[in-house]
């Protein structure tokens, strides 16, 4: 019986491990099973389709300071729940699901949601993530990379999983006469971990060769920062083609009139935003960054392309060559669009999800 899941996370307020939590609850809870999401933080909840469908459960205020009291009170809601297996994503809330499921004697799932080089940045955080790996029964990895990144101990447990596409996700068809190949389109929240100075100096060299381009950019972040962005690599004349427009929620929206979606990232896991842009059929250039993730997503599929992490000039020259090229690169990406989104379907990655599960019961 694996009837009752339990995810242990930090807090269910919009962020990308949250997101595919929860697409894997509403799929679990689909084959006829009750998940259960116990949260270690007070963050914020956002609304969700299908959450209603789940149980939720708070940390009370005097565990949520007390790393002790969180392990102790999630013990006793494991019982109490009757929970038959423990999944944790995150850092510190995989470490609180690892050490109660020991205590209470149940099978423990670890999700690595991020690249394990680059986070967490915490030395004590980092060495209690590690610990987590090797009390679970399972490590879930997204890429390769992400999985050689560790000893042999934690790879011989470990699994690779990619994220799902979000089933609330609606694919708009792209009609080539409406799209304006010089409109690139960047979707992600504004922070150093993303890059956008390489994005800027790129845009600024490839508009001084094509007038006509303009970057629409998407994602929460701080206004000086985005200030200093613009002041520092951004000329008068290609400032002006660059839009800052702030978070979003219709993001099919936007990929069904971009031309060509751009992703510059130092690092990331599985990358939701170009995972999604490939899966539209959008044309799409990123940066190989760690731990692999973009180039999982784009390595077997035509009308994208991958460059080196940090490379300027390899940024211009694909921003450059796919213009030059656009209709090609747009028949491509079409074509690859309807093989990603089988591919990375919550059905097809719930499935392994499921596996890994039953494996993981009966061992």
């Amino acid at each position: 019986m694996m009837n009752n899941i339990g995810f242990v996370i930090s807090g269910l307020g919009g962020g990308g491990a949250e997101r595919v939590a929860l697409n894997l609850g509403e799929f679990f809870v689909s084959k006829q099973m009750r998940v259960f999401f116990y949260l270690t933080s007070d963050y914020a909840f956002d609304s969700y389709r299908g959450v209603e469908k789940m149980v939720v459960r708070k940390l009370d205020a005097a565990a949520s300071k007390n790393p002790f009291a969180k392990i102790r009170q999630l013990c006793d809601l494991f019982v109490a729940d009757q929970i038959s297996i423990v999944v944790g994503f995150l850092p510190m809330p995989g470490f609180y699901a690892a050490q109660a499921a020991k205590k209470v004697k149940l099978p423990c799932i670890i999700s690595e949601r991020n690249s394990p080089r680059d986070d967490p940045r915490n030395p004590l955080i980092r060495a209690l993530k590690k610990k987590s790996f090797y009390m679970s029964d399972c490590v879930v990895f997204q890429t390769a990379e992400a999985r050689d990144f560790f000893n042999s101990r934690i790879r011989s447990k470990a699994c690779i999983i990619p994220n799902p596409i979000s089933p609330s996700f609606q694919f708009v068809d792209r009609q080539r006469n409406l799209i304006d190949p010089n409109r690139f389109v960047m979707v992600g929240r504004i922070s150093p971990q993303k890059n956008y100075e390489l994005a800027l100096r790129a845009f600024q060299l490839i508009h001084k060769k094509r007038p006509l381009c303009t970057l629409e950019i998407y994602g929460r972040g701080d206004e000086g920062y985005k200030r200093k962005l613009i002041d520092q690599y951004l000329d008068n004349e290609s400032k002006k083609s660059v839009f800052f427009h702030g978070f979003s929620e219709d993001v099919p929206s936007i990929y069904s009139e971009a031309g060509v979606f751009l992703m510059t990232s130092h690092y990331e896991g599985m990358p939701n935003s170009l995972l999604e842009a490939v899966a539209s059929g959008v044309p799409s250039i990123s940066t190989d960054c760690r731990p692999g993730g973009a180039k999982a997503i784009l390595s077997d599929f035509g009308g994208s392309l991958l460059v080196r992490n940090g490379d300027l000039g390899g940024l211009v020259s694909a921003m450059d060559s796919v213009l030059e090229e656009y209709d090609t690169f747009f028949d491509s990406a079409q074509k690859s669009g309807e093989t990603v989104r089988q591919l990375y379907s919550l059905e097809n990655v719930g499935e392994s999800w499921i596996k890994l599960i039953l494996s993981v019961r009966s061992a």
